[in-house]
């Protein structure tokens, strides 16, 4: 869940002016109904209302909110993806459709949904909520836009522009009651922190909130020129029309007073700030300084970080902070302003073409250090830059001669797309750029490759040996190295997929000894990998094991942590396999103390559930039911399953008996019951310290269990303070406590362990 981009979104780096009625109206209208849509012109402030709002009740959602952007997707066919993405749900897209994936996600939770910018996306949202909204009982969605999206259950309502104060006579002191006023001054303010609402500039800061029909957008335009223009002269400009150059008065006439105002302040602004603004408004979603340099540059030979400043200080962009360098974003009005300039100039395709480069440099670098200390920073920059990297791909699957620079950057693209389990959407992108790009194109073999895996780990294995067979066909007419190394792995792994494990391991193997004449470090791993996992499940564990730990010290000799994560769960199962359960123990551990990013939630369930069995065998049955537990909410949480492992089901089948005889059906599923409300950190965690105590209410108080069972009927603090006859504060700090001591996060998992205790001891 996102809940915390939700303050960082409505706090920003402003203060949030007025709508009190709006808001209380809304909270009143989201209690009743499960979706509701804000609607409204551009700047009239939809997004900052909802998220407002959003945050205002996110205490009523046991699950939390989520908050998708829209504004940075272009293609209907990947909103389920990005839903998904934003929910956290990288991991149950192995074996799921993307909507799939959420609708089981969401099936049993109470989460508070917000959509954001949904006008250019009307009939996809449409038709995934008309699938989520019947079969999610707690789901409520908000969502923003300028028209309604046409669900049955929708509740629309209209966001007004702020209020304005009425022509005439309106005494200085009263101005202050009106928001659109008030928005002005707290604006004004901070660009200029002497300015003050007087007797003096009264009527004119009325007059001028008037003529930008309160639009909050346009009034923050407006205060933001506060240092160059007076009040007086901003409303004489307005009202002889001198910002229009080429005004459509076919527009309904807040577009026009929204039109106007963005026109000023691309007036006031410098023309290579204009050329600025005009480039940048390629970057669909928010970019660094490096990113606008780059872009910049191309059409203006001003320093990018001083026309930045400019364009803040004008309020065209606005800064903040993603975990890591300073980023800057423009309002979806103000980039669709800048893509027009952009078009009408004829620059449009130029601008994106430079955009591409960029991110073309972009996958060059990260491919180049992919195999070193700087790899878990590539993890995150490839996350945060995500939204660019799709209109990259975009821009050349949709331009002629451009689908090569897909399949050219098909590896480097793979290994993010492994990580964040985007394996439908890479297929995809690659797929379009295969169908796009010549037949005889030698890039292909890679983007085939890479389409073959994806759809082998997606289960469709007839598409992914039919593209696999083809890739290995077209690098068999290659010469260099790499390219007979590559010919050997994708040919391996259509054997592997076409069930013929014996002839897998042995091209991996021939793989693995080639890979020792050249110096490329990503195929030397991968090759490897594909070696260990082909002889363990072939049954030679010493083969497995000697390549499995070979894998791992290369790895932390360069430094890099991916390969590390996928051999040490694979050299734990061999070893657990072997007969060797402390060194499984050992390799378990060592990959869940690997950072979050290194490995998906696949790998983390398969090292819990090894720690189950050598616990058991150790004589801990306590904890290898909780830790088994654990297990279990993983592989649910992924829509996967011990299967996909061989030999693994059957060890848990093993343990899991054994730790039952000797606990007691009663003891191993109070354990059992409670590690399931565990989250996956919190799962780790108590994987990783076998001090800890089972999770499982060891502690709770006669009250906080009472309270407990209360919380599981669905009663509200108030609810039970009435029950008791005790203050709702004092029930929020058993509350408080119970969570703590069940080491859980919200009301859903108490009821959760609540109702497990329950049947177990019926």
């Amino acid at each position: 869940m996102v809940d915390g981009v939700l303050g960082a979104r409505v706090g920003g780096r402003s203060s949030y002016v007025g709508r009190r009625g709006e808001a209380r109206r809304l909270r009143t209208l989201l209690a009743q109904a499960r979706l509701v849509t804000l609607t409204g012109v551009g700047g009239v402030g939809k997004t900052r209302l909802a998220l407002r709002v959003a945050e205002e009740i996110s205490d009523r959602f046991a699950d939390g909110v989520c908050l998708v952007e829209l504004a940075e997707l272009d293609d209907p066919a990947l909103l389920a993806d990005l839903v998904a993405d934003r929910l956290g749900l990288r991991d149950q897209l192995a074996r799921h459709t993307a909507e799939d994936a959420v609708t089981e996600y969401l099936r049993p939770r109470q989460v508070l949904l917000v959509l954001d910018n949904c006008e250019h996306l009307v009939a996809a949202c449409a038709a995934l909520l008309g699938r989520l909204l019947p079969v999610a009982a707690g789901l409520v969605v908000l969502a923003t836009g300028r028209q309604s999206l046409g669900v049955p259950e929708e509740r629309v309502y209209p966001v007004p522009p702020l209020e304005v104060p009425p022509a005439g006579a309106v005494l200085p002191a009263a101005l202050g009651r009106y928001d659109a006023v008030r928005l002005f001054a707290d604006r004004a303010g901070a660009v200029v922190p002497s300015f003050r609402l007087t007797a003096d500039n009264g009527a004119d800061v009325a007059d001028l909130v008037r003529r930008l029909d309160g639009l909050p957008l346009a009034i923050e335009l407006a205060a933001a020129r506060i240092r160059t223009l007076s009040v007086r002269q901003m409303t004489a400009r307005l009202a002889h029309g001198q910002p229009v150059l080429v005004t459509d008065r076919r527009r309904p006439a807040r577009q026009r007073t929204l039109h106007d105002s963005i026109e000023l302040t691309y007036q006031l602004c410098s023309p290579a700030e204009r050329a600025a603004w005009a480039a940048l408004s390629v970057f669909p979603e928010s970019f660094d300084l490096a990113a606008a340099e780059h872009v910049a540059g191309r059409f203006t030979e001003t320093p990018a970080a001083e026309l930045i400043d400019g364009l803040v200080d004008k309020s065209v962009l606005s800064r903040g902070s993603e975990d890591g360098p300073e980023r800057y974003r423009m309002l979806s009005t103000l980039r669709e302003y800048g893509r027009q300039r952009l078009t009408e100039s004829g620059e449009r395709r130029r601008a994106a073409a430079v955009h591409r480069d960029w991110v073309v440099g972009l996958l060059a670098a990260c491919h180049a250090e992919w195999i070193s200390p700087r790899q878990l920073e590539w993890m995150v920059r490839l996350r945060r830059e995500y939204a660019n990297i799709r209109a990259a791909l975009e821009f050349c699957v949709t331009e002629p001669g451009q689908a090569g620079t897909v399949l050219r950057h098909a590896l480097a693209l793979e290994h993010y797309w492994s990580i964040a389990s985007r394996y439908g959407e890479a297929r995809r992108w690659l797929d379009r750029a295969l169908a796009a790009a010549p037949a005889d194109a030698p890039e292909r073999r890679y983007a085939l490759g890479s389409s073959g895996l994806f759809a082998a780990i997606q289960g469709d294995n007839a598409d992914a040996v039919a593209r696999l067979r083809e890739a290995t066909g077209m690098a068999h007419r290659a010469t260099d190295e790499p390219a007979a190394v590559y010919t050997a792995l994708v040919a391996g792994f259509a054997e592997f997929f076409s069930g013929n494990i014996s002839g897998a391991a042995e091209l991996s193997a021939r793989a693995v000894t080639r890979t020792d004449s050249f110096g490329d470090p990503h195929l030397r791993m991968y090759a490897r990998w594909l070696h260990g996992l082909c002889t363990g499940l072939a049954g030679d564990f010493p083969a497995a094991l000697t390549v499995l730990r070979e894998l791992v010290a290369i790895s932390h000799r360069q430094g890099e942590v991916f390969w590390r994560g996928q051999a040490l769960h694979l050299l734990a199962h061999n070893e657990l396999l072997a007969g060797n359960t402390d060194a499984a123990r050992a390799a378990a551990i060592a990959s869940l103390r690997l950072p979050r990013e290194a490995h998906s939630l696949f790998a983390v369930a398969i090292s819990i559930d090894i720690l189950a069995f050598a616990a058991q065998r150790h004589g801990h049955e306590d904890r290898a039911a909780a830790l088994s537990g654990a297990a279990d909410t993983l592989w649910s949480a992924q829509g996967a399953g011990p299967d996909a492992f061989p030999g693994l089901s059957e060890l848990r089948t093993t343990h899991r008996t054994l730790a039952r005889r000797a606990l007691g059906e009663h003891r191993f599923d109070q354990h059992y019951t409670a590690a399931r409300a565990l989250t996956a950190e919190q799962a780790v965690a108590y994987a990783l310290d076998d001090s800890r105590p089972p999770p499982g209410g060891r502690g709770l108080t006669r009250r906080e269990r009472e309270i407990a069972g209360l919380v599981a009927d669905g009663l509200t603090n108030r609810d039970i303070a009435t029950r008791l006859t005790i203050s709702p504060r004092t029930v929020e700090k058993h509350v408080d406590n119970i969570l703590g001591k069940l080491a859980v996060r919200n009301r859903g998992q108490i009821a959760a362990w609540t109702t497990g205790h329950r049947e177990a001891a019926d």
